[in-house]
């Protein structure tokens, strides 16, 4: 009698999974009594949508952040988005990094999907990029943020603003604290003047929103244009024609109805702010009721870019199966040959981190173990 197979779940239905998880345990802990100003707590569906919004990085809240939930609460909250932002396969990798763990073909696998990445090999050193990128800009931001609200609401809750701010800005998640300060749900319209504040938030919400591909890409080849792939060409460029063109649509569209009294400056802020926030991030600077209807047409044509950019993902393929794609034509070995070589071949390949293994002979390459290695990609000579 056969012995059934054991059904595995695919990547998606994990990181499917994973965000359910996520999302029912903010529920429980935004429910909790200490959780809100509620009397017995945060009702199931505002908890539940709450939750929800946080780790997708919508934005969209039931109930104002700053003064609907405590201090206890705005911090699970933070932590949803920070999480959703970065992934939580991200997030466990990471740990299993510092643990000095192994990991395996599958567990690769399951990170590179939740994260967008374009191939198996050499995500290791992405995935560090991505953590230290992301301590980097959100670090900074918090220290320029925290120069404005120390002097307004003291050292300890202009620390926790400015940290605060600064992930949800980065992570593109919209969510504010200002509802005490400036009245509920009115995001950042008390600082539509303050180049410190909407120019922090505009430079962090970009950083957050070009993805983590775009950043690798600058990484390796800095300066050099050409060298860029198509997609970072694509993301820049762009990114750069909506931010300008998007901030001087707004301030012409805007002059007249709002820009009053109010100095040139505030006005191309508030302009600039408009144009970054509605593709990704969901704050705002002006009153969204008060906009004309084609400053409202712009924004929802905004919000339907911004919408489908974060749809987009690179498909990866697979090459044959190896590591990394060869410029020069492979030749396989003959079919028995290859099926008994490819399982091991690639989970030897991926699990030791190597990105240059093929099966075509060229000089200097020879059978190890049963498996042909180029020793020209292969300096240490191991196995596949």
């Amino acid at each position: 009698m056969k012995r059934q197979k054991k059904a595995k779940l695919s990547s998606v239905q994990i990181i499917a999974l994973g965000f359910f998880i996520m999302i029912g345990l903010g529920t429980a802990l935004l429910m909790l009594p200490l959780s809100s100003q509620a009397p017995g707590g945060a009702s199931f569906l505002d908890a539940l949508f709450t939750a929800t919004s946080a780790s997708c990085v919508t934005g969209l809240v039931p109930q104002d952040t700053g003064t609907y939930w405590t201090t206890f609460g705005q911090t699970v909250i933070i932590l949803l988005i920070q999480t959703g932002g970065l992934g939580f396969m991200s997030i466990a990798t990471l740990f299993l990094l510092l643990l000095r763990k192994r990991l395996g073909l599958r567990q690769r696998e399951v990170v590179v999907d939740s994260v967008s990445y374009d191939r198996l090999g050499g995500f290791v050193p992405f995935i560090r990029l991505v953590f230290l990128g992301t301590f980097l800009a959100e670090g900074l931001g918090a220290v320029l943020l925290s120069i404005r609200f120390v002097p307004q609401f003291g050292w300890g809750r202009g620390i926790y603003y400015g940290v605060w701010h600064s992930i949800s800005a980065f992570c593109n998640a919209g969510f504010d604290l200002m509802g005490p300060y400036s009245g509920e749900y009115s995001s950042f319209t008390a600082y539509a003047g303050d180049p410190l504040v909407s120019l922090t938030i505009c430079a962090l919400i970009l950083i957050g929103g070009t993805g983590f591909l775009v950043w690798e890409d600058l990484v390796h080849n800095r300066h050099h244009w050409r060298r860029y792939r198509l997609q970072t060409k694509v993301v820049l460029t762009v990114t750069m024609v909506l931010t300008l063109g998007g901030g001087a649509m707004f301030f012409l569209l805007e002059r007249n109805n709002l820009g009053a009294g109010r100095p040139l400056g505030e006005q191309v802020l508030s302009a600039l702010f408009d144009a970054v926030t509605p593709r990704t991030a969901g704050f705002n600077s002006t009153d969204t009721a008060a906009l004309t209807s084609g400053s409202l047409l712009l924004t929802i044509i905004f919000m339907f870019i911004g919408g489908q950019s974060r749809l987009h993902r690179r498909r990866r393929e697979d090459h044959h199966g190896f590591c990394n794609s060869s410029p020069r034509p492979v030749r396989h070995p003959p079919g028995a040959e290859r099926q008994r070589l490819w399982p091991e071949h690639r989970r030897r390949c991926f699990e030791e981190g190597h990105s240059g293994f093929v099966y075509q002979p060229s000089a200097g390459s020879r059978w190890r173990g049963g498996y042909l290695c180029d020793s020209a990609l292969c300096p240490d000579g191991g196995p596949v």
